[in-house]
């Protein structure tokens, strides 16, 4: 009986939010040349979890401006930075579980500025479903006789 519990806290912790490590972009990594760079990553996926039922985010991110010249070739481009991160995700599978390819262009324009990402942790969460929103909006409205 206590192996039997002890799976299902494994199970339910895996399940939550999971993150990646902390990682560092090294601007001559990302260098702005003909096109942007971009960030690649894969993460795997716990037991039960899919592209439709998780959300990817990028937590803790720091920025540094860019260069004046990193500026005008963005510019020379017709490129327009957006005002937050631009994550794409693709679900696959791999060796029998599910992964999740993500990417982005590390490159936004923060209160005016022009920045780029330097440091990051991505991170993978369960969505809200609308019958769990649904549910607890009935607990919270209603007593019980």
């Amino acid at each position: 009986m206590k192996l039997f519990f002890a799976l299902l806290i494994v199970f339910f912790t895996s399940i939550g939010a999971s993150a990646q490590k902390f990682e560092t972009l090294h601007p001559q990594d990302y260098q702005v040349d003909e096109v942007l760079p971009v960030y690649k990553t894969q993460i795997q996926l716990a037991l039960g979890q899919s592209k439709e039922n998780t959300e990817v985010f990028v937590e803790y991110p720091e920025y540094i401006k860019l260069t004046s010249k990193e500026i005008r070739k963005i510019k020379e481009m017709g490129i327009t930075l957006p005002d937050k991160l631009n994550i794409q995700t693709n679900y696959g599978i791999e060796r029998k579980k599910g992964v999740l390819d993500v990417s982005f262009e590390p490159f936004i324009k923060k209160d005016g500025e022009w920045v780029r990402l330097t440091s990051l942790r991505v991170c993978v969460r369960p969505k809200a479903t609308i019958t769990s929103q649904i549910n607890n909006s009935k607990q919270d409205r209603y007593a019980d006789n």
